[in-house]
């Protein structure tokens, strides 16, 4: 069997190319299924086109340009798979959780999460902190732009330095060559659950729904309690029904229904607590402490980057050679 002629083969190729197109499919819907075992796929393909593309340059003799055209073509395909297979492997991903106006430290395992990998470059950041998050609405329903400004703290040749950035969905900002982009935003509300002799339960911000038609719960194990929650942005009562007036959070509230874990489909109390409101329930007190703005940054670097450019430039430039009509006098084709 000829293996060069297998390994140049156009049906090897689109094989290969379309196992490409699979594992990008499966990848993007199930991350947690990657393995670098399957960067073999595009490393076969890789070899595939480098394989050819030899084989064509030392078989021609007449090398006009529709000729180097095919050749810069396929060396932009050879590029852009190269970055493919090394993007895995250096590419730096973190996510940072920010709550309004809480200083967070890198080393805070809880609020930033870093994803590892073998080539990826150091970071230099110390802490973050959201000073403001906003959320425009248009008629008070439609979220239109989301806005956070946010301090970050990264080592620099005169020690920590701190910059204040804004940075907006689609609008990112740039430290050291790491992106910053947000992710997400939406509000945390803070519960205290106390004894009858005020004694502290329980005191967390805890991640709730922020959409309006959904419910959601949480546990309180220390007292053997859930609780399923409703939130309410801009609250208003109509007879014996909560509603919103608007997504805006002019009067945020919660409707809370509190029952036992041994017991979970029977309330023990229910009703919507604002802002600084309490219920009392078997010798327990319930308190709606606070509301904070928390927004998701996710933080990126990849070199890679500029090869998946590079390579697009050189195919499209590929295709132009290869095949611009040109004068038939004066040209080899």
């Amino acid at each position: 069997m000829n293996v060069l002629g297998f390994l140049a083969s156009r049906g090897f190729a689109i094989l290969l190319l379309g196992l490409s197109i699979l594992i990008l499919f499966v990848w993007s819907r199930y991350p947690e299924l990657y393995s670098h075992w399957l960067l073999l796929v595009p490393a076969s393909l890789l070899l595939s086109l480098v394989v050819c593309v030899s084989k064509r340059f030392l078989s021609t003799t007449t090398r006009g340009l529709r000729f180097w055209g095919s050749v810069v073509f396929h060396l932009g395909m050879i590029v852009i798979i190269i970055a493919a297979i090394v993007s895995p492997l250096s590419r730096f991903y973190a996510v940072v959780i920010l709550p309004e106006d809480v200083h967070v430290d890198v080393s805070n395992r809880d609020f930033f999460f870093v994803e590892h990998t073998p080539l990826a470059p150091p970071h230099g950041f110390v802490y973050f902190r959201l000073n403001r998050h906003e959320t425009k609405y248009r008629e008070g329903r439609f979220p239109v732009e989301h806005i956070a400004e946010i301090t970050v703290g990264h080592m620099s040749e005169r020690g920590v330095l701190a910059e204040d950035e804004t940075i907006r969905v689609n609008e990112p900002a740039f430290i050291d060559g790491f992106q910053l982009l947000l992710s997400r935003g939406y509000l945390t509300p803070r519960f205290v659950l106390t004894d009858q002799r005020g004694k502290v339960i329980f005191d967390a911000m805890v991640r709730l729904s922020n959409i309006t038609s959904q419910e959601d719960s949480f546990e309180i194990p220390e007292a053997g309690l859930i609780l399923y929650t409703r939130f309410f942005p801009d609250v208003y009562r109509k007879g014996r029904t909560y509603r919103t007036l608007s997504l805006i959070p002019r009067d945020p509230a919660f409707g809370i229904k509190v029952a036992t874990k041994k017991d979970p489909f029977r309330d023990i109390w229910k009703g919507v607590l604002r802002v600084g409101e309490k219920a009392t329930f078997q010798g327990m007190t319930l308190e709606f402490r606070e509301l904070k703005p928390v927004v998701e940054v996710e933080i990126t670097k990849d070199p890679s980057y500029y090869l998946v450019f590079a390579g697009w430039i050189m195919i499209v430039s590929g295709l132009l050679l290869r095949y611009v009509p040109l004068p038939k006098k004066g040209y080899v084709a």
